[in-house]
């Protein structure tokens, strides 16, 4: 007779999976000397639902995944809120930026919304303008040359003020 999680209406076997997975676990907060079932069961088989099923209890060692949240306050209004998000955040206000013509292209095409919001797309090489937009957002000396990507790669989370507004860019390379 096969180990089966006997809550699961049919009942699976559960034999093969990890123990961590097969029901009931005990870790070091809780006591197995009070459980009825560790080490040994007082009994040899436990019916479910038409079904009769071996009890078996067995040690071993399983991992435990500790998750730590913490919260640092940032400020305690506002503009001190605002001044941190810019500080830390922010790659670049374009409006203290001398743009070429082309740079500005590519970010009016990009925040126009049409015919998808954010898009802005072009064959390679990279032009200058789209060149000079990158470099402000930190990414150009992280971006190859296009022949050097073998699969769809990404660049995300970059953030700026254009126009007056906040943007997340993301650059997107087809191979």
């Amino acid at each position: 007779m096969e180990a089966a999680a006997a809550d699961r209406d049919p009942a699976i076997d559960v034999g093969d999976q990890k123990p961590s997975s097969r029901g009931v676990t005990y870790h070091h907060h809780l006591d197995t000397e009070a459980s009825d079932l560790v080490p040994s069961p007082p009994f040899e088989y436990l019916q479910h639902n038409d079904h009769l099923f071996q009890a078996r209890a067995e040690q071993n060692a399983i991992p435990v995944t500790e998750r730590t949240f913490t919260a640092e306050q940032i400020g305690r209004s506002r503009s001190e809120y605002e001044r941190h998000v810019r500080d830390t955040v922010l790659e670049v206000d374009f409006s203290t930026v001398s743009l070429s013509s082309e740079a500005a292209d590519v970010l009016d095409t990009a925040t126009d919304g049409r015919p998808v919001s954010g898009f802005y797309e072009e064959s390679p090489p990279i032009s200058d303008g789209l060149d000079t937009v990158l470099t402000q957002l930190n990414a150009a000396d992280h971006v190859q040359e296009h022949s050097e990507y073998t699969e769809y790669t990404t660049f995300p989370n970059m953030h700026a003020v254009y126009d007056g507004s906040w943007y997340e860019f993301e650059l997107a390379v087809y191979p």
